[in-house]
């Protein structure tokens, strides 16, 4: 930069304008950039005095468009934050408008007196691009996406876990939510300045702020890649020069001056003995400001400013755009020789179902020959471009395509790509205790562990159960934030349960403290387990079943638990439904499950197990067994049945009104045809459902 432009400067003798201080529209919302420059400066004061100023010095402007090369890499456990393809081409486009000054809402920039903005609209003449081809060559979309529980409150460790070179590509990151630690307020993304180490370069964004969503749609991003261009925020400093070191924009006092975008406020009217000191009005416009919705703008001096660290050789930004580059990340050019590389429109199926695979190459376009191998589908070879293949039978199965032209071949091979799950089984509903519970498996209703990447087992735990001798402990703890326990059923036909289904469990749970926030969450899958959609979600203060907060707390009796419920009604005409029971850590105490039920009917409720009082013994029980209870209320219709572990009605022992206030009855196993094996004694009052095991050992 040369000498000051005249913004900062004109009319400062002149009446000053009226101080705006907008202090009651601040926003909980904001850029983590500045405790990346905060600490910059601590662990490095002698080079950053050096760097950030640096921008101050002339430099010739580019007389051409350039092109920066981008990979998004999507850090998801399968939640919300896997955001789809089409919200980063959303962002793109955003960006592609917003630094080239096309932008739709750029109209809005205000032309007067005191705000004569409109003739310092920037075109950057940048434009951004999905790389083409990764590191190693191979095609991409420029999306990579990568199982990681870190996605939650998330910081540089994300870069620890991927990072494409930064003299090649800009990286952005996506994760579900930034540690916002020191901070004023949520922080919605971060950046680092190109005079920072490598090791660290790129942008981190939370999911909610991609594309045409979010607070702002988009300009989290447009915002981000300003800092990461060399821009200061416009508030920098304050009414104090140089603040932002670009002399096009008006002084700001603070963050959050123009959140809600005054049309003549000027923070900066007065200096500190009131003395006129800036008659420019805010220009909340700008990318670089806090301003909620109005954000439309850079100035031609926050481009020349960028123009330093995009062409001075001291910083990796230069190379990004060269003609070498291009052609490496595929932005430009293609090679001679083919690459292999294929996509399914469908990965997880249910069996039977069948799977489109597309050939996609970035490069040696004019393929003349290929040849595809599906391991486990109904055709195991095809030299179609796009086949079509059906998978008959559960299992993991490897696909491989070979690529051939004029200037050589290649072959691509992606082991265990397609994953087949078996279609529903007969049950029609089940109950689970954990009794039968041999380590940590499970298999008498079917229920089983969730596993694979982001999930860890439950502890199957002993003497401390809602009923019976077991249950299920999620071990969350302080260091294992972001972790997730999971349960699923096998395929579900809901059709053949009587009545409106529900599925239920019974929990215990004592919250740390008024902060962290565990969670509980139903999912359910119509396709296999092919793409799962929640349908629940309980937090800690609605899973608690103490009163205060404390850490170590076990169950110690019934008055410890209380019942989850959903009701599944809406999935009652599916004919293969798979179920998921999650608890995901947010550094809290541990959660005790027991008692899963799926039926028309509740899980026992802990209402009615004091009152009713029900014991059944012996149990086990070789021989004869006495089922003996209070009745919760005198003439109380009560039935007694018991049901197999899936839920089937075997016998029925009473069904009529109980007289009284005590009652008891004696079952020989053998009038019944009772065998030896798991089963579950059903009493249904007038008040509700009680669910008790009962097991025969001959």
């Amino acid at each position: 930069m040369t000498t000051k432009i005249t913004l900062k400067s004109i009319l400062l003798v002149s009446v000053a304008t009226v101080f705006m201080n907008n202090t009651n529209a601040q926003t909980n919302n904001i850029c983590g950039s500045d405790q990346v420059l905060e600490q910059w400066r601590k662990d490095n004061p002698a080079i950053f005095d050096d760097a950030e100023t640096a921008g101050t010095a002339s430099t010739q402007l580019r007389r051409n468009k350039i092109t920066i090369p981008v990979v998004f890499h999507i850090l998801h456990s399968n939640g919300p934050e896997n955001i789809p393809d089409s919200r980063i081409f959303d962002q793109i486009t955003i960006l592609n408008q917003d630094f080239s000054a096309t932008n739709p809402d750029v109209g809005n920039v205000r032309n007067s007196l005191h705000a004569p903005f409109a003739p310092l609209v920037a075109d950057f003449e940048i434009e951004f691009a999905l790389a083409k081809r990764d590191p190693q060559g191979k095609c991409t979309n420029g999306i990579e996406r990568i199982y990681s529980t870190i996605h939650s409150n998330a910081r540089d460790n994300v870069k620890e876990i991927v990072q494409w070179d930064p003299s090649r590509y800009l990286n952005i990151w996506v994760v579900s939510s930034i540690n916002s630690s020191g901070a004023k307020g949520t922080v919605l993304g971060f950046a680092n300045f190109p005079w920072m180490s490598p090791t660290k370069d790129g942008i981190v964004v939370i999911a909610s702020e991609v594309g045409y969503s979010g607070n702002d749609n988009g300009r989290t991003l447009t915002h981000e890649i300003g800092h990461w261009l060399g821009l200061l925020h416009t508030f920098q400093g304050g009414c104090t020069y140089p603040n932002d070191k670009v002399d096009d924009t008006p002084l700001v006092k603070e963050e959050f001056t123009n959140t809600s975008c005054p049309p003549t406020g000027n923070s900066c009217a007065l200096d500190a003995a009131n003395n006129p000191l800036d008659t420019l009005y805010d220009q909340w416009e700008n990318f670089m400001d806090y301003s909620h919705g109005c954000q439309v703008m850079f100035t031609k001096g926050q481009k020349e400013r960028v123009e330093y660290y995009l062409t001075s050789k001291e910083y990796t930004r230069h190379n990004l755009y060269s003609e070498e580059n291009l052609a490496f990340t595929g932005i430009t050019g293609t090679s001679t020789e083919p690459i292999a590389t294929f996509n399914a429109n469908k990965r997880v199926i249910c069996a039977g179902d069948q799977v489109k695979f597309t050939q996609t190459v970035c490069q040696g376009i004019n393929t003349t020959s290929r040849t595809w191998t599906f391991e486990g589908a109904d055709i195991t070879t095809s030299t179609d471009i796009n086949p079509t293949v059906t998978y008959s039978n559960p299992g993991k199965f490897a696909v491989k395509l070979k690529v051939t032209n004029n200037s050589g071949e290649d072959e691509y091979e992606i082991k265990e790509y397609i994953q087949v799950n078996p279609l529903q089984t007969a049950q029609n509903g089940f109950t689970e205790g954990f009794e039968a519970s041999k380590g940590n498996a499970f298999t008498n209703s079917g229920i089983y562990q969730v596993s694979g990447p982001g999930f860890y087992p439950f502890e199957v735990k002993k003497d401390i159960s809602y009923s019976g001798t077991y249950c299920l402990k999620a071990p969350l703890n302080s260091f294992n934030f972001a972790y997730r326990f999971g349960v699923e059923t096998p395929g579900l036909d809901m059709t053949k349960i009587s009545g409106d289904p529900i599925i239920s469990f019974m929990i215990s749970y004592a919250r740390r403290d008024d902060k962290v926030q565990d969670f509980i969450r139903i999912y359910v899958s119509q396709d296999c387990g092919a793409t799962w959609q929640q349908v629940m979600q309980r937090n800690s203060a609605g899973l608690s079943t103490f009163s205060g907060f404390g850490t170590g707390v076990i169950p110690q009796n019934t008055d410890d638990w209380k019942r989850i419920d959903y009701s599944l009604t809406a999935f009652k005409n599916s004919q293969n439904l798979k179920i998921r029971i999650v608890v995901e850590s947010g550094g809290g105490n541990p959660v005790y499950i027991d008692n899963i039920n799926l039926s028309q009917y509740f899980t026992s409720s802990p209402t009615l197990e004091k009152p009713l009082d029900v014991v059944i013994f012996p149990n086990p029980s070789n021989g004869n067994f006495t089922i003996q209870m209070a009745s919760l209320q005198t003439n109380s219709h009560t039935k007694i049945s018991i049901t197999d572990v899936n839920g089937r009605e075997i016998a029925i022992l009473n069904n009529s009104i109980i007289q009284g206030q005590n009652f008891s009855i004696n079952i020989n196993p053998k009038e019944y045809r009772l065998s030896k094996g798991l089963y579950f004694v059903r009493i249904e009052t007038n008040d509700g459902v009680i669910t008790k095991k009962l097991i025969l050992s001959e």
